[in-house]
């Protein structure tokens, strides 16, 4: 990796320590900006790679359980120690004892709300969520006693079940980080840079923001609300089931290109996605259709191209409920640890402020070599203060 290069700076900095301020610097001095270099040079590696590899995927889930926490408390026995003064010595200063007492306490836990889900995620919701779903689910909350060890009041839970009707469901999407090599290696996936100006001819489109887990869509560029339900139901279904998220991108009069240049501009979307952009004209008449995924089977691909560009005009129910079965039948989510042989390329400004960095520490570590009280022939040269 290029930022090894800024190891010529520590050799150059024991040559000028040598030459101009040998009688200064004795030999282990001469390792020291060699050692502390190599030290922010790995720190500086491994802070690129992990930023630059960082991405963020979205998996899809359904919610299986709301539940209601009562408030509860609980009795916390402890004792606690301290100083406190229990005499006198000799030279009559005050001595000091340890004491120790009790120092126990309630502990108040608040009432909450929170939810399960089909792949065994759990999380905190609002009073008006919970509600929400005891409606949506149609049933009345269970009581289930805690049995907790409480001090004054015993606080319990009750809960609601989906009952796996896909008219009941409510499916989430939540983020999640992993480690993204492609998007930041030219080794072998040369994706094309995608510009401003590209971005706007074809229409190109960004992930949208993951502002809450039960509002997110996976289809852009239509304003179909039940499109937008079926989609997200699948979505939760199959992010269980087969570990991928369909996304549907359409584009008005575009040609094939906005396919491959949202490829491009996506760095060929995240490991468990599959991505079918679609070209169609305002009436939904479909002009192409262009798949792209990282899954091991091409044929889910070529099937749903197929499928969309038999359609005289888009519909959008049929293509959703087509491509969830062709994703249950041949979608296989590819492991990105098949790419741990790519090495990752720092940016120009990485490389330079890793450079910066190393330039100061040297600098840094001449000052304190030069200023410091040892000199040649271990002796110690003292000052006065």
């Amino acid at each position: 990796m290029i930022i090894w290069l800024a190891m010529l700076i520590p050799f150059l900095t024991a040559i000028f320590l040598f030459f101009v301020f040998r009688h200064k610097t004795v030999w282990w001095e001469f390792l020291i900006p060699f050692v502390i270099s190599v030290i922010a040079i790995g720190i500086s590696k491994i802070i690129i790679d992990t930023v630059g590899t960082r991405d963020i995927e979205y998996w899809g889930s359904i919610v299986t359980e709301a539940r209601y926490y009562e408030a509860w408390d609980e009795y916390i026995h402890q004792m606690c120690s301290r100083e406190v003064p229990c005499g006198t010595d000799a030279n009559g200063n005050t001595t000091y004892c340890t004491e120790w007492y009790d120092c126990s306490y309630v502990d108040d836990h608040p009432e909450y709300w929170a939810i399960h889900t089909t792949i065994d995620e759990e999380f905190h919701v609002s009073k008006s969520t919970y509600d929400y779903l005891v409606r949506k689910f149609g049933m009345k909350p269970r009581f289930q006693d805690m049995n907790r060890d409480y001090h004054s009041y015993d606080g319990d839970m009750y809960w609601v079940k989906w009952d796996r009707s896909r008219e009941r469901a409510e499916p989430i999407v939540t983020e999640h980080t992993y480690e993204n090599k492609v998007q930041v290696s030219d080794d072998v996936f040369n994706f094309p840079e995608v510009d401003t100006m590209e971005v706007n001819l074809y229409g190109l489109y960004d992930y949208p923001e993951h502002e809450s887990i039960f509002d997110y869509t996976g289809l852009l560029g239509s304003d179909n609300d039940s499109a937008h339900v079926a989609l997200e139901y699948w979505n939760g279904v199959l992010g269980p089931e087969k570990q991928c998220r369909v996304w549907i991108l359409l584009y008005d009069y575009a040609t094939r290109q906005a396919g491959l240049s949202q490829q491009a501009y996506w760095k060929g979307g995240n490991k468990n996605e599959l991505v079918v952009t679609i070209g169609v004209d305002d009436s939904l008449n479909v002009r192409w259709c262009y798949p792209f995924s990282w899954s091991e089977s091409e044929i889910v691909k070529v099937d749903i191209r197929t499928f969309v560009e038999g359609q005289k005009r888009l519909d959008l129910m049929k293509t959703i409920d087509y491509i969830a079965s062709e994703v249950k039948k041949s979608f296989v989510r590819k492991p990105f640890a098949e790419f741990d042989y790519l090495t990752v390329e720092p940016s120009t400004t990485a490389v330079i402020i890793v450079f910066l960095v190393v330039l100061l520490i040297n600098v840094g570590v001449s000052f304190f070599v030069v200023k410091n009280e040892w000199e040649e022939h271990h002796s110690f040269r003292h000052r006065d203060w």
